[in-house]
């Protein structure tokens, strides 16, 4: 965990990950870690209040996490999953095959989905929550980027759109999706050619940025700024 002001390094994850190719940080201070063999990890970062020891001994029961968690491993199989986003209420893996994987619980059974919707390997997920409050119901949307250069979107119950989000004859290597204050629902997409773009969804403006080096990773942050890693920096951009 890096702090966003400085980049300056906060804390590590408990227990490390051999060969970790993806992560998912979620409010609750969970991360989902995904290894190279396609298995996923869940872990607590430091300074998270932890159940009582001696109450965990009794407590036989898991949380929809880790029951979540416990679903993506069981249906390994053919491709791995080679990367994973998280939300509220949805938990998503992604293959080399080009294929989605979203996976939920209803009323205590866990459920899941899986959609074809690249041609070859998916590089990227993101989920967006609609906000709190949101008058229709809150089902998530999920968007995906692929080494075929298209991003897509779908909701977990629907076919997805046929029309990519956006495209480019590159690699998708990162994506981000949040709900801004000024401008609502917006996407950042990283590319293997270091191009940055942040797109505002409601209207379809698209913000462009070159940091230079190939892009690793996006992070739309809390207060609209949006994090972006190479190898050698980290860049935090606010976006005009």
């Amino acid at each position: 965990m890096l702090d966003v002001r400085d980049g300056a390094p906060q804390c590590r994850l408990p227990a490390p990950i051999d060969g970790a190719c993806s992560v998912s940080a979620r409010p609750d201070g969970t991360v989902l870690v995904l290894d190279e063999h396609g298995n996923l990890h869940a872990q607590h970062t430091p300074g998270e209040p932890r159940q009582n020891k001696i109450r965990a001994l009794f407590d036989d029961n898991q949380g929809p996490l880790e029951r979540l968690v416990e679903a993506v491993n069981k249906r390994r199989s053919g491709s791995p999953n080679n990367v994973v986003a998280s939300s509220e209420t949805v938990l998503a893996v992604a293959d080399s095959f080009g294929s989605g994987h979203a996976y939920a619980l209803e009323d205590e059974r866990e459920w899941h989905r899986t959609v074809q919707l690249h041609s070859g390997a998916i590089t990227a997920l993101t989920i967006l929550e609609p906000p709190i409050g949101h008058s229709n119901e809150r089902v998530p949307l999920i968007y995906s980027g692929g080494i075929d250069g298209r991003v897509r979107v779908w909701q977990p119950a629907t076919a997805p759109l046929s029309a990519p989000v956006a495209e480019r004859r590159c690699p998708v290597t990162a994506l981000d999706a949040a709900h801004a204050a000024d401008s609502g629902p917006v996407l950042a997409i990283g590319w293997a050619d270091g191009l940055v773009e942040y797109v505002v969804l409601d209207t379809g403006t698209v913000h462009a940025f070159r940091p230079g080096p190939a892009v690793r990773a996006v992070a739309l942050l809390h207060d609209g700024k949006l994090a972006v890693g190479t190898d050698e920096t980290l860049v935090c951009l606010q976006p005009l």
